[in-house]
């Protein structure tokens, strides 16, 4: 109001004079200030993590307390550059009057505290970054500081500070600057001044109009900025985007805290989902092991059921061939019983004849010649050498079938009993049962035989493993052999326990299928010519009998399967 009341000669003036050296003095006020007070801060910030606790501490209280001290130092400024210009613009020493002086100072001091009380508010904004590295730098040893109280601010405060005083502040100049308008247009003065006044006053409002635009702007930013990075934080977390960690919202307490609580929801969403994925893997590995666990009892259930069902069948097969043994074995008997005694009548005729021959003589010779004629017609010496040979041949071939037939309800017997057996026996019984077969493919057996202990088991089913064991070994030299086909059978004593070693000369067993061969339905043999069980039930037998059965692979080539069983204790 004095700058628009005063001559134009005195602005032009002030423009050259004053308001150079107002600016220059100011600026160069100001900084050498904030030099002095920020120079220690600088210090210790050019330190970094070498300083020591109780230097950044003081560093950070420091850097707290220059807000207050540069608004402080920012008002002083302006009241003094103001003063300066109402007295070097006043009037003249006629119109001069005090109480105007002092309403111009005041409005000067209201907009030079409304300038400090805003710009404290972002040199607050400023330093806090500054305060927060000096503050991170002291925790680490891991003791706690005390956090600046001015951090955050509630929606109130932050209101009344940015909207509420700056219209308390623009109502305050109003009413100066409508007492000043008044009393100027209250005074005698000239036309001119009367309008100067009158311009001033709008000047004033139209200037006061745009700082609270600037600062309603300014609020509206302020209040927005942390609300929309706490909602595009919510959507990313939303959205199922949670790895990427909520940046830090500088804003008023209660968005500060929403942000906090939505970026303690995105750790808590994280853990919880890991725990979750972590919890659904270990779900998924159990499953698949307990499904691995039900396929293979399902499996070995099969296999069960299967070699049941075998052996039941073996089962039925062995009575049925004791039975068809025992049916068989009687008339073998009463056959080869008959025998000796045709043989006796055969030689009783034969001496018959012999005395008929000596009492010839006696006879008439008629009756010679007729006795003769009889005896070159019914060829009586050949016929009973014959009937000789016959009845010698059918003894032989009748008590070979008695054994035959022996040794075949000696295979079949499946009594439950354990009893000590020579283990020979039972080899020699598989032999006579195989015997047809080995010699239709002209495999020779070369027996070796070696003193060996009795073993007490169940004969019927170790009977059966040596069938399983010398049939493989035959079908392997039929599968494919030198020219030369051989079957080596051993026994031994090795310590307390019998063994039986059966070899063959044959294609021998691929290193890698060796450790399946016992495995249940586990064959080579193209389908339809092998279940896959003789080695599976073979080596059942032997170790429910307390033995082992395991294959070897000779230097000279082709397999060998080594039966060994404890000897019965005496």
């Amino acid at each position: 109001m004095a700058f628009l009341r005063a001559p134009s000669s005195a602005i032009f003036r002030g423009w050259w004079e004053l308001v150079p050296m107002l600016a220059v003095l100011a600026t160069l006020g100001y900084t050498l200030a904030v030099r002095h007070l920020t120079v220690g801060v600088v210090a210790v910030l050019q330190r970094g993590p070498s300083a020591d606790r109780a230097e950044l501490l003081a560093a950070a209280r420091a850097v707290r307390g220059l807000p207050m001290r540069l608004s402080w130092l920012n008002f002083a400024l302006w009241i003094a550059c103001t003063s300066g210009g109402v007295f070097y613009f006043r009037p003249g020493p006629d119109d001069w009057r005090v109480i105007d002086a002092m309403l111009q100072i005041s409005y000067a001091a209201l907009f030079a505290w409304g300038v400090a009380f805003y710009q404290r508010g972002w040199d607050r904004d400023t330093v806090g970054p500054v305060e927060r590295s000096l503050l991170r730098l002291a925790e680490v040893d891991g003791e706690a500081v005390d956090r600046p109280a001015y951090e955050t601010f509630a929606i109130r405060d932050r209101m009344l500070r940015d909207f509420g005083w700056p219209l308390v502040f623009a109502a305050v100049l109003m009413l100066l600057s409508s007492i000043g308008l008044y009393r100027s247009l209250g005074a005698e003065l000239g036309r001119g001044e009367d309008q100067a006044a009158v311009l001033a006053q709008v000047v004033a409002f139209f200037m006061l109009a745009l700082a609270v635009g600037g600062i309603i702007a300014r609020v509206a930013r302020e209040l927005s900025r942390p609300l929309v990075q706490v909602s595009d934080a919510a959507e990313t977390v939303a959205g199922g985007k949670l790895d990427a960690p909520m940046p830090r919202v500088e804003g008023p307490g209660e968005v500060a805290k929403l942000a906090t609580s939505v970026e303690r929801m995105r750790d808590e969403l994280a853990r919880t989902i890991a725990e979750l994925e972590a919890e659904r893997a270990s779900l998924e590995t159990k499953v698949e092991a307990r499904t691995a666990e039900l396929q293979k009892a399902l499996s070995d259930l099969r296999d069960a059921q299967a070699a049941l069902v075998l052996t039941e069948r073996l089962a039925s097969i062995g009575e049925l061939v004791a039975g068809v043994a025992h049916e068989i074995g009687n008339p073998l008997n009463a056959l080869a019983g008959s025998a000796e005694p045709l043989g006796e009548a055969v030689d009783g005729v034969k001496k018959m004849l012999d005395a008929y021959r000596q009492a010839e003589s006696s006879l008439t010779p008629e009756a010679r010649t007729k006795l003769d004629a009889l005896r070159r017609e019914l060829d009586l010496d050949n016929e009973l050498d014959d009937l000789s040979g016959i009845a010698a041949l059918i003894r032989r071939a009748s008590e070979r079938s008695v054994r035959i037939v022996q040794n075949l309800k000696n295979f079949a017997r499946t009594t439950g009993e354990a009893l000590p057996t020579d283990l020979r026996e039972g080899l020699e019984e598989t032999l006579t049962l195989l015997g047809p077969r080995l010699r239709t493919a002209d495999i020779e057996i070369d027996r070796r035989y070696a003193p060996m202990p009795e073993v007490t088991v169940r004969a019927g089913e170790i009977n059966q493993v040596f069938m399983n064991l010398v049939v493989n070994a035959v079908q392997a030299l039929e599968a494919g052999a030198p020219t030369k086909r051989t079957i080596v059978i051993e026994t031994r004593s090795i310590g307390e326990q019998a063994e039986v070693a059966i070899s063959d000369s044959g294609p021998g067993v691929p290193v890698e299928l060796e450790r399946r061969i016992f495995d249940p339905f586990f064959t080579t043999k193209p389908p339809g010519q092998g279940t896959g069980l003789g080695l599976s039930i073979s080596n059942d037998i032997v170790r429910k009998h307390g033995g082992t059965l395991h294959l070897e692979r000779p230097a000279d080539g082709g397999a060998r399967l080594v039966l060994r069983l404890p000897a019965s204790r005496v």
